[in-house]
This record gives structure tokens, sequence and C-alpha cells, in this order.
């Protein structure tokens, strides 16, 4: 923070706001000035942790967090490595290496006679389904 109040000055860096800048770098070489669009939120400087909804699904996005002058110049403190946010809906991929086990055979896995989860589990690891923690965790191996 010592070297962001010193790029700004410290009048400007106590007048100033300080945001999370989302940028879209889709199918770009980022060089700092040829985002798609950007996005501030705004948050308090001593601010932890922030939910942040990506804008639009299907594209790549890097994080700065910084401070916003009276005039609207940005000084950068640290930004995040580019995330790829998934697109929205189903796969239109139909391929049968992600089709290995149909619903009824998860439904009659997951209700064996004895109801355990357990042995639901393992027979779906047998099938290469690997199960995680809750609410639609999980991967196919």
């Amino acid at each position: 923070m010592d070297g962001l109040r010193k790029s700004a000055g410290d009048d400007i860096f106590n007048s100033s706001k300080w945001v999370l800048r989302v940028i879209d770098v889709t199918d770009i070489l980022f060089d700092g000035t040829n985002a798609w669009q950007t996005l501030d939120i705004f948050i308090h400087r001593d601010e932890q942790k922030k939910y942040v909804q990506a804008p639009e699904p299907g594209r790549t996005y890097l994080l700065e967090c910084g401070i916003l002058t009276p005039d609207s110049s940005f000084f950068e403190a640290v930004r995040s490595n580019r995330c790829d946010v998934p697109r929205k809906g189903v796969s239109d991929c139909l391929d049968e290496a992600w089709n290995m086990v149909g619903t009824a055979e998860l439904i009659r896995i997951s209700t064996d006679a004895l109801g355990s989860g357990a042995v639901a589990a393992q027979r779906l690891n047998g099938m290469g389904i690997a199960l995680g923690e809750g609410s639609g965790s999980g991967s196919i191996m």
C-alpha cells in the first residue's frame, strides 16, 4: 500500500476510492489498455472477501484491485490471473466419454437396497465417477 500511496501522492491517495476492476480480456493479449470492457466495483479498503458475479458467461476476465482517483485515474495495486467463465447452458458435446452412465443407472445405484451412500459411492468410483461434498460437486474421470 505504501508503493501505491507513493505513486499517487498522499493527497490523491487519501481522496481516492478503492475499487475491484473486472476486465474483459476475451481472446486478446491484454496490454493494460485494450480490454473489451471494464466494470468497477467499489470496496472498502479493509475488505478481505468479495463475491463478484461475472458480467457475461463464456468470457475471460482479469481482476485488478486499486484506487480510483477523483479525476478517474486508476492506480493498480494487484492483478489476478486470467479466469475463463463457463458459457451459459448445457454443452452441445455428446461425446460418449462423458456419457458413460445414464440417469436411471445413477438413481438405481444411489438408492441401492441397503440405502448406503458409501456403497453407492464405491460403485460410482468403480465406474470412474468421483463424488465430492455438497450440491452439484463431483467429477467424471
